[in-house]
This record gives structure tokens, sequence and C-alpha cells, in this order.
């Protein structure tokens, strides 16, 4: 036989197809009928389960994203916790430094004038 694309095998011969669905539509009612053709036969059930299993595959990684997402928005919310943070320190810090530097000009300035007090009294 050639070989069909769905992996099947013909034997070349005239299709049986039409004939069969004719008996079959004779024997059974219409509604089991049409269920198995629908179920066997009709192209847009292959493309239905092939659309099926795609439809799945991408919510899947729907998921997959989501929660990567997810993720890395508590990732970023920690890491900005942790920014804010370092950014209070940092500025606590810078003000004590610049009250210091304050405080060592004022001192330097009495320092000064008790020399130059020394100098004057001497």
């Amino acid at each position: 036989g050639e070989p069909d694309p769905k992996g099947s095998w013909s034997s070349s011969r005239i299709p049986t197809q039409g004939t069969f669905y004719m008996i079959a539509f004779s024997i059974w009612n219409w509604e089991t009928a049409t269920h198995f053709w629908n179920e066997h036969t009709n192209p847009q059930t292959e493309t239905l389960r092939e659309t099926k299993k795609l439809l799945a595959g991408k919510e899947r990684q729907a998921k997959e994203l989501t929660a990567k997402l997810e993720q890395a928005l508590e990732d970023r919310n920690t890491a900005e916790n942790a920014y804010n943070v370092l950014a209070d320190k940092y500025q606590d810090a810078s003000r004590r430094a610049e009250e210091a530097e304050a405080e060592v000009i004022r001192l330097k300035a009495k320092l000064y004038d008790y020399i130059a007090k020394e100098e004057h009294t001497a």
C-alpha cells in the first residue's frame, strides 16, 4: 500500500468512506452516525484537538509566566524596601556628618577666639 499523511496505510483502492457512511446512516440513527462521523472523520475535529493541545500549552506557559512575574514583583518590592532603608540611613548619616562638621567649625572658631584673646592679653 501507499502511506497516507495520517500514518495509516492505504491499498490504493477506491475510497469506501462514502459507502461506509451511507450504510452507517441507514443502520444507526442520525445522531449516533453524526457523532461517529464527528469523532472519527470530521477534519474540524482534528483541528479542534490540535487547537486544544496548543491552548493547553499556552495556558501552562501563561501560568508559569504569571508565577515568574509575581516572583519578580515580590523581589522588586523587597529590593525597593531595602533601598528605602539604605537611603534613610544615608540621609541620617549625611545629616550627622554635616552637624559634626558644623560643630568642628564652631569649636575651631572658639579656639581661635581663645588664642587671639590670650595673645591680646599677653
